[in-house]
């Protein structure tokens, strides 16, 4: 079998056919698939189905991701999601942004900013999070549902909403103000 280039057409259509394979075998699938075609890719993997990933060569797992059906990651720029770190259905991760400051100018004309993205060890991405460019989430976070993540995350900080902001510390006494 020839080598498909990771990213390429080929790929991205291999990937779509690995995305809806169901089951174990599908698991199983993606598993072998994506050790393959990121950057790094650690131990035990969980890829449900529906996961896409744009540009896997920027992309670095670690040991026990889970992701859920439905995350989208478009890695422009690096994105390093650490250790044992939990993504509900439908997250977002998006390492590039479009450029919209000139107001004469059409924004699809404007180009695109990339910057990195870490998830370190240990965070939970509720369901339907957005995290944009340049975010840093801190090691044993949580983020809400629905939250937009922009900026840095403090570790052991739990944070909802949009945009997102500090609810709470891991370990703590907190209510969901």
């Amino acid at each position: 079998m020839a080598h498909i280039e990771t990213g390429s057409d080929e790929w991205t259509v291999l990937q779509e056919k690995v995305s809806r394979a169901g089951g174990a075998i599908g698991m199983a699938k993606r598993r072998i698939f994506y050790s393959r075609s990121l950057a790094k890719c650690g131990k035990s993997p969980v890829i449900c189905s529906g996961v896409f990933m744009l540009e896997p060569q920027n992309i670095e797992l670690g040991n026990r991701v889970l992701m859920n059906r439905g995350v989208y990651i478009s890695a422009l720029a690096k994105i390093r999601i650490g250790n044992d770190v939990l993504m509900g259905p439908y997250v977002h991760i998006n390492s590039n942004n479009h450029r919209f400051e000139d107001p004469a100018v059409p924004i699809l004309d404007q180009g695109k900013d990339h910057k990195p993205i870490v998830i370190e060890d240990d965070v939970w991405v509720c369901a339907s999070v957005v995290i944009t460019a340049g975010s840093h989430i801190g090691r044993g976070s949580v983020v809400m549902a629905g939250a937009v993540v922009s900026g840095k995350v403090e570790p052991y900080s739990i944070i909802g909403g949009v945009p997102a902001r500090f609810v709470g510390r891991r370990g703590q006494d907190w209510k969901k103000k």
